[in-house]
């Protein structure tokens, strides 16, 4: 199960990467469809530098942000995202913990439910502490169009991965069969 898990969060991953490419992939600066995180520790991180770089290239063209506003915007944008990657990667590591255990206690079994449940709350208190930053360097405009632009990136990183993967139909079914 622990190799299938991993195996599908590389698929997904290089499909960010490669989806990442097609956004705005300037020349020779782009990482290879077929390098993964999991190709060596060195490697890793210059895969993740690259897919940060190239959401900041697509936040940047998306927001309109000018030269200054990148400087001062995208390290705290970095750091928010740190965080929120570190409360996601424990609550992974704990769910992963209990769900791999032989016999799991019902004390680990709430912990564990309560870390899940409380994630995105976290995440929300995380994001909300950071919008006040963005503030001093954002227009009122920008920041409200930056989860807007979020969505639009991942959006795109999905659409890219249902291309690899064969699938068909472009999204999600809304109740009436037609696409959302």
């Amino acid at each position: 199960m622990k190799k299938i898990i991993i195996s599908l969060i590389s698929l997904i991953l290089t499909a960010t990467v490669a989806a990442a490419m097609s956004i705005d992939c300037p020349g020779d600066n782009c990482p290879s469809a077929t390098q993964t995180p999991d190709d060596g520790p060195g490697d890793r991180k210059q895969w993740f530098k690259e897919v940060r770089e190239f959401k900041h290239n697509f936040l940047a063209k998306e927001l309109n942000l000018t030269k200054e506003q990148q400087k001062a915007f995208f390290p705290l944008y970095d750091a928010m995202e740190d965080e929120t990657w570190k409360i996601n990667r424990e609550t992974r590591e704990l769910e992963g913990k209990v769900a791999s255990a032989a016999k799991a206690t019902d004390l680990e079994y709430d912990k564990a439910t309560d870390a899940i449940y409380e994630q995105k709350e976290k995440e929300g208190a995380v994001e909300r502490a950071y919008m006040q930053k963005f503030r001093q360097v954002l227009s009122r405009e920008q920041l409200f169009k930056l989860k807007s632009a979020e969505r639009r990136f991942a959006h795109k990183l999905m659409q890219h991965h249902n291309r690899l993967t064969g699938e068909k139909g472009g999204g999600r079914k809304g109740p009436k069969g037609g696409n959302d």
